[in-house]
């Protein structure tokens, strides 16, 4: 091996990477803040860019925040998966002159703003860079540098090109996209010895921005991927954004005609935080300050009334998905079964999912990887085993 191996998740709401030098050991590669967890957000903060958590929790009159990019990089404008985002967003999405979906955002600054259009691919980029050069801490050699990055499964041709004209924006040396249900796998094989030949596993994907079933068969010591089905615009954001309508009505209701426009990026942030709590304690509060720092009142919401709210609408989407993956395969394979099922993706890690999982596939749901990082881990695992295969690919 004689490059910097670096495996990257990346994330429409958060990204994880891993690196390792020849003979050394692998090093979780946090942000600047510390953070392990890298938030996918760019900030401007009087004109100086921002990654990450500094990013996502930059506050002040000057600061514009990009977020959420996986969910427009590759598509054209006229793409109906991210029109309901449009409103949630605190930047414009305009048409390129090719037809593709471009991000224009003003940057702040105390001699005047500016309006910048960039492609995603190229803000993407901007990410990549970011994660690349925290890296270098750890590749004392300076070996050129291989970077995997993980994509779903059902990625478009147009998606995978912009995203691999990201890393290379971004400067990597070498570049290899995988699957990110493979590299799940990859992650639950490497970790079980009580893994053997031919075992077949399906594979719940529930990220920030995607939803992803596949049925993925292990033997010769490769992942083939038999069958996939999924929502390429269904994902941990969209409960964020369910979350954020029950707080806007709330809002509404205790103090009516409120603006909201220039504090939308704050409030979804906000609704992400109450989420997480949500997944820990049984309630949580709504905080009307964050919409305007004249307010110092709450709604109290429980786990209950947040489940009532993505039940019906979200994760029934994932079961009916799901359900139609598993029937499709087994209609084409009379007889075989699977060994298990996999939970991948920080949504889902939220405890009504896999009590749902549990009820309906019981003793399927396979307990031995960490959700929100098994993909990242299987990406640097595919990097040490193939470093001699890895090139520019789509």
């Amino acid at each position: 091996m004689n490059s910097f191996i670096i495996g990257i998740d990346l994330g429409t709401s958060t990204c994880y990477a891993y690196g390792m030098e020849p003979g050394g050991e692998r090093k979780d590669i946090p942000d600047q803040s510390g953070h392990l967890v890298i938030d996918s957000y760019i900030a401007y903060s009087n004109g100086t860019p921002l990654f990450g958590n500094s990013a996502k929790k930059a506050t002040g009159r000057r600061v514009t925040k990009l977020y959420e990019l996986k969910r427009l990089i590759g598509k054209k404008y006229e793409d109906d998966s991210f029109q309901s985002d449009l409103n949630k967003w605190p930047f414009n999405v305009v048409r390129g002159n090719d037809g593709m979906a471009e991000v224009e955002y003003e940057i702040r600054t105390s001699n005047g703003n500016q309006t910048r259009r960039d492609r995603p691919e190229v803000l993407t980029g901007d990410l990549l860079k970011y994660i690349k050069n925290n890296s270098q801490r750890y590749n004392e050699k300076n070996l050129p540098v291989c970077a995997i990055i993980t994509i779903p499964a059902r990625f478009t041709d147009a998606q995978r090109k912009a995203t691999l004209a990201a890393a290379t924006l971004a400067g990597f040396d070498k570049v290899q996209l995988f699957p990110e249900p493979s590299a799940a796998a990859l992650t639950y094989v490497n970790g079980n010895k009580n893994v053997v030949e031919n075992q077949t596993f399906v594979v719940y994907d529930f990220g920030g921005g995607t939803f992803d079933v596949s049925i993925i068969e292990y033997a010769n010591n490769e992942f083939r991927i038999l069958e996939t089905d999924g929502d390429s615009h269904l994902g941990g954001a969209d409960i964020d954004n369910c979350l954020m309508d029950h707080y806007l009505k709330e809002l509404e209701r205790a103090h009516p005609n409120t603006n909201t426009k220039n504090r939308l990026a704050k409030i979804k942030a906000h609704c992400e935080e109450v989420k997480v709590a949500l997944s820990g304690h049984a309630q949580s509060c709504l905080d009307f300050n964050v919409a305007n720092a004249d307010y110092d009142d709450t709604s109290i919401i429980t786990r209950e009334e947040f489940e009532g709210l993505i039940r019906p609408t979200i994760i029934s989407k994932t079961f009916d998905i799901l359900r139609r993956c598993i029937v499709r395969w087994q209609e084409k394979h009379p007889g075989k079964d699977y060994d298990g099922i996999l939970l991948v993706g920080g949504s889902s890690e939220i405890p009504c999912i896999r009590e749902m999982l549990n009820q309906e596939y019981p003793g399927r749901v396979l307990s031995d990887i960490t959700p929100g990082k098994a993909v990242g881990e299987g990406a640097f695992i595919r990097g040490c085993v193939c470093e001699s295969e890895v090139m520019y690919s789509s």
